[in-house]
């Protein structure tokens, strides 16, 4: 395989060079790397040399498809020579070892770039040289970046650690740090959890106590073992209701605690309602994906709710009814029970909305943008209305 880049030759930017490296060519530079670094770089010792050669190879293709630009190719692997560099700490490596691979990496891809850009000459083949040895010292500097920041966690005692740790999860701290805490914690990267985040009330001591949890920065939030079921959790959490995000790893963890305080946020906001002690992220996905798109919900309120908003005030009463019942998918006489709404006043309710929707009831599309538009919809009427309530008053 050849490595071309750009393709498009008017996407290379003014003064630089098209580079074409075949794999053979390329295969030159990575061996003289590889081979340069020797035993430099304190990383996994299960690491096979194939290994090595791949993270040359990755580092090598980004300089190439970036056509030469050292600062958008390093851009691309920055995180990787980071991690290098935070494995080369954690395994006891020296800064100066450090310095002395990539000055060596350095040396040796000056001497194989001419082989390998056989097609490239005089004064454009300086320029490619010279923007290689830039994109090894920025290379050079992620990597001790890195190894910086892995050597600040190894200094500290247990308990900055731990607190650490906490902040890197929960958003709050440098989560740069993470896998270098993760390590040093004794936690198996892969090791799976949920975040809880409570609706209203301080989690219970004892939950956040627990050794095998992880409790946030406040007593609202804690992260618990994949392997607890919910008949676990509702024993744990007595009356406290929380919302769960899906169970992910150590590496995602942040993403899921934050799809977990949005979904709390929700329930707390009251636009929509649930019962249940823990209610798992997915079923709040509708509200969930228009509170990060507000845009989105403009656009399914004017396509959907046209002719409910236009009932005036009945707007919050139907279109709550509505939720309900798209939500819970049970007969009229069910949810009237569930609602605490007399029977005959639920029947009224859905002969009135079904007048207004008609067909879209019975169409899936149109009921899964209901899903979505409504809670938004109804936290702004019920704004709207208490505005108007409080200016009737003040008149």
């Amino acid at each position: 395989m050849t490595l071309v880049a750009p393709e498009n030759s008017s996407r290379v930017p003014r003064g630089r060079t098209i580079l074409i490296l075949p794999t053979a060519r390329r295969q030159v530079v990575q061996r003289q790397i590889c081979r340069s670094v020797g035993g430099s770089l304190r990383l996994d010792p299960s690491a096979t040399t194939d290994d090595h050669a791949h993270i040359v190879e990755r580092a090598l293709d980004a300089f190439v498809l970036q056509a030469g630009d050292p600062a958008g190719a390093s851009a691309h692997v920055s995180d990787l020579l980071r991690a290098i560099g935070g494995e080369h700490a954690r395994r006891g490596g020296s800064r100066e070892d450090l310095d002395a691979a990539f000055s060596a990496a350095g040396s040796a891809a000056d001497r194989a770039l001419p082989i390998a850009l056989a097609d490239i000459r005089g004064p454009a083949l300086v320029h490619v040289r010279r923007d290689f040895a830039a994109y090894v010292s920025r290379l050079h500097q992620c990597a001790r970046d890195g190894f910086e920041r892995a050597c600040r966690v190894l200094t500290m005692t247990d308990k900055q650690r731990a607190l650490a740790l906490r902040a890197a999860l929960f958003r709050t701290g440098a989560e740069r740090d993470l896998p270098t805490l993760v390590l040093t914690a004794g936690l198996a990267p892969d090791l799976a959890l949920v975040a809880l985040v409570s609706t209203g009330k301080p989690l219970p001591p004892l939950l956040l106590g627990d050794p095998a949890t992880i409790a946030g920065p406040t007593p609202y939030e804690v992260l618990v073992p994949a392997t607890w079921d919910d008949a676990e959790l509702g024993h744990r959490l007595r009356s406290n209701q929380v919302v769960a995000a899906p169970a992910a790893t150590l590496d995602r963890i942040t993403e899921s605690i934050d799809l977990a305080r949005r979904g709390a946020a929700v329930l707390r906001e009251g636009t929509i309602g649930d019962e249940r002690t823990v209610v798992p992220c997915a079923d709040l996905a509708g509200s969930l994906v228009v509170d990060a798109n507000p845009l989105l919900a403009d656009l399914i309120i004017d396509k959907r709710l046209g002719a409910l908003a236009a009932t005036g005030r009945r707007r919050l009463q139907l279109g709550t009814f509505l939720l309900a019942w798209l939500q819970h998918g049970v007969p009229v006489a069910r949810l009237a029970t569930m609602l605490g709404v007399n029977v005959q006043t639920a029947h009224s309710r859905m002969r009135v909305i079904r007048e207004i929707f008609g067909d879209q009831l019975d169409d899936p599309m149109a009921r899964l943008e209901l899903i979505v538009a409504l809670p938004s919809a109804l936290s702004r009427w019920r704004t709207d209305d208490e505005t108007t309530t409080q200016l009737q008053k003040s008149l």
